[in-house]
């Protein structure tokens, strides 16, 4: 009887064991409450800085950027440097952590969500989104106590992509891509979720550059003008742009190929305090990287600048001049040296525009006279784009008394500073390329050598006049309204009165008619030219002055 008491128990037992049992979920099916929320934190930023090869050296301009290579080539009446830039991290040349640098507000990015098996991956898609911007939490519903796998991707812009397809994640990527051919970004990660329901399983995701991004800029700050229309083709070589098909799940390019040729017409304005709007223009480009040097070329088939200048008429107005340049057809070739891009790092390759000087006596000299522009940071010193005489109505030349007249001391509207030899010219952009002339340099103009073509030019209705070297360059109209060295008598600014002196419209007669005065590098020291009267030359008078008085004058500047 105890026997089959003890069976009976234990039957009973095993069945409320059982029943219990199969009414327990499985593991698989017991939800998080908070399932998994992934934030973007930014871009890993690479470790080490260090170029390729022995020429790297910080950019002095720039101190986020080492210089890989510079040269300087004239095209068309233009000088351009062409430089390529690798961007350094953090300030720092030789940086062996990571740097994580956000994303902006608008990028957008792609998210999908895979169970995992027990080695980490994806074997059962789940979920995706896409969203934007920095910082935002984004939520995926998950099981507890189960591992997944995610994958993250961006192109770091604003425009939308293609999304992958799940069964067969290949993600083309394509240097003539526009929009979506700026920059390629990837992450990817394993977690396994925690079994309390009330956990929260959070992701950070930091993207890496998985190709190397290559922005293409248009410099024109060194002619001081906007870039009004700008065309390049960038053409198909063995080693120059290439494409590459990304292995989503595996996280690798499976293969490359030479990207077609491709052209770029609208362009984007480098935006910053301290350029004028329209003066710097950009691409942003990539190349998947494969180890091997790169041979960066790019075809100008158009490019339009637009200078200012002085409306002679009305010295109140600016007057802007178009300028153009380029090969429609064949277009011109900007041929730079081979470099080794390497994935996750970002390249400035950069074509900056410089004036090109007149050759006299022996030195380059810049076509205009300096001005100051006192609202334009890190942009002041400029100069004109032609030296047209400022003719007497409106005010004449006294509205450009504290623009086009220097002293000892910095202008009016910068912190004064005690008298010093200062050279505004060492100012213009990019700084260090002009000076101020010294006293043989300007004597030089009045030697016998320059004597040919040397003349006086009087102005309309005899009011004021200018000296000119003519002939003087092989560049002229259309690109300049001549090919010679002008420079125009416009007298000198009293030290305590702030007024014009040895000026007064007027170009007859030896004692009355206007003077001219230029700065040199002794602060006592002016090139001094008049009427008549000749010291050296012949048709107009040519001298050093020495003066002391803190006079400002009109500045020439020569190439250094």
């Amino acid at each position: 009887m105890m026997t089959n008491k003890a069976t009976l128990f234990l039957l009973s037992s095993l069945i409320c064991i059982l029943i219990l049992n199969c009414c327990k979920p499985r593991d698989i099916e017991l939800a998080s409450d908070k399932g998994i929320t992934f934030r973007v934190s930014g871009i890993e930023e690479g470790g080490s800085t260090e170029l390729m090869g022995s020429t790297k050296g910080r950019n002095t301009e720039n101190p986020d950027r080492l210089s890989i290579h510079r040269e300087i080539r004239n095209v068309q009446g233009l000088d351009i440097d062409l430089m390529i830039e690798e961007t350094a991290v953090n300030n720092l040349a030789l940086a062996k952590t990571a740097i994580t640098s956000p994303i902006s507000d608008n990028t957008v990015y792609f998210i999908m969500l895979f169970e995992a098996d027990g080695k980490g991956n994806a074997v059962k898609f789940k979920y995706s989104v896409k969203s934007t911007g920095n910082g935002p939490t984004i939520p995926f519903p998950a099981n507890r106590n189960t591992q997944y796998r995610w994958f993250a991707y961006s192109f770091n812009s604003d425009e939308n992509f293609p999304q992958p397809i799940v069964e067969s994640p290949i993600l083309d990527i394509n240097s003539s891509s526009v929009g979506d051919g700026s920059d390629f970004l990837y992450a990817t990660g394993a977690i396994t979720t925690s079994n309390d329901p009330n956990a929260a399983n959070q992701v950070p995701i930091t993207f890496k550059r998985m190709v190397s991004a290559i922005r293409f800029e248009i410099d024109a700050r060194g002619v001081f003008s906007s870039i009004k229309d700008l065309q390049f083709d960038f053409p198909a070589s063995e080693n120059g742009f290439r494409n590459g098909k990304f292995s989503f799940r595996n996280g690798v390019f499976t293969e490359t190929s030479n990207a077609e040729q491709f052209s770029r017409s609208a362009w984007l304005d480098h935006i910053a305090d301290t350029i004028p709007t329209g003066w710097v223009k950009y691409q942003q480009l990539l190349t998947v990287p494969n180890g091997e040097p790169m041979n960066f070329q790019a075809l100008l088939k158009s490019l339009t600048i637009t200078s200012q200048t002085i409306t002679p008429g009305n010295p109140t107005a600016i007057t802007f001049a178009d300028r153009n340049y380029g090969v429609p057809t064949a277009g011109i070739l900007f041929d730079f040296p081979d470099f080794t891009p390497v994935a996750g790092k970002r390249y400035t390759i950069k074509l900056r525009l410089r004036e090109n000087p007149i050759s006299a006596g022996g030195s380059q000299w810049a076509r205009g006279n300096l001005t100051y522009v006192a609202n334009s940071p890190e942009n002041k010193y400029r100069f004109w784009y032609d030296n047209n005489f400022i003719k007497n109505v409106n005010g004449g030349m006294n509205n450009f008394i504290e623009r086009d007249y220097f002293d000892t001391r910095p202008p009016r509207g910068e912190p004064q500073a005690p008298p010093s030899n200062w050279d505004p010219c060492a100012l213009v952009y990019p700084e260090k390329t002009w000076r101020l002339p010294t006293e043989a340099e300007f004597l030089r103009l009045g030697a016998d050598a320059e004597s040919y073509d040397r003349h006086r030019v009087d102005q309309e209705n005899n009011q004021g006049w200018y000296g000119s070297w003519g002939n003087r360059s092989s560049i002229g109209p259309p690109r300049y309204k001549n090919n010679d060295l002008n420079f125009v008598a416009a007298g000198y600014r009293d030290r305590k009165t702030r007024a014009l002196q040895k000026f007064n419209y007027r170009g007859f007669g030896t004692f009355s008619a206007d003077e001219g005065f230029f700065k040199t590098s002794d602060t006592s020291k002016f090139f001094h030219i008049d009427y008549g009267g000749s010291i050296i030359g012949f048709d107009l008078g040519i001298r050093i002055t020495t003066a002391t008085d803190g006079r400002g004058v009109n500045v020439r500047c020569v190439r250094r």
